[in-house]
C-alpha cells in the first residue's frame, strides 16, 4: 500500500483465497502488487496480438499494454514484438526488463472500514491471458 506519491506505508502478503489486511490511516492508497509464482503464458498468440495492436486493427486495456511493454519504455511497438519472440525461441533477450507480472494498481480509499477491492494482473508479455499460475 503506497500515498499518492509513493511512499510505503504498508506491507502483507495475501492468504490461500488471495484475501490480505494492510493497516493505514484513512486516506487514498494506491495498491502496488508483485507475485512470486512462476511465470509463463507468452506464445504465438500474444505476437499476433501484438502486431494487430500496433496495427491499429485491435485495442488493449491499460493492463494488456502493461504486459506488452515487455523493455519498459512505455511503448508498445515492434522492439517488443522482436523480444517476445525472442523470448518464446528461449534466447532470453537482455531486453526483457519487465517483471513476470504486471498488475492494475487500482486507488482505495480507507475510511476505518473494511475494503474490497478487485485488481487484475498478467504475466509479461501474456496478453490474450492463457496463463493460469499454479496454486502455491
Amino acid at each position: 500500500l503506497k500515498t499518492q506519491t509513493g511512499t510505503v506505508v504498508g506491507t502483507t502478503t495475501t492468504n490461500a483465497t488471495g484475501n490480505f489486511s494492510v493497516f493505514a490511516v484513512d486516506g487514498n492508497y494506491v495498491l502496488d502488487a508483485t507475485c512470486t509464482k512462476a511465470w509463463g503464458g507468452l506464445n504465438i498468440q500474444d505476437v499476433i496480438k501484438t502486431r494487430q495492436k500496433i496495427s491499429l486493427l485491435i485495442t488493449f486495456t491499460a493492463l494488456q499494454n502493461k504486459a506488452a511493454d515487455v523493455n519498459l519504455n512505455n511503448l508498445v511497438n515492434i522492439q517488443d514484438v522482436i523480444y517476445m519472440r525472442q523470448k518464446i525461441s528461449l534466447l532470453n533477450p537482455v531486453q526483457w526488463t519487465i517483471p513476470n507480472y504486471v498488475f492494475e494498481n487500482p486507488t482505495v480509499t480507507l475510511s476505518g472500514s473494511n475494503v474490497v477491492q478487485n485488481f487484475k494482473g498478467l504475466c509479461a508479455g501474456d496478453v490474450n491471458n492463457s496463463f493460469t499460475p499454479a496454486a502455491k
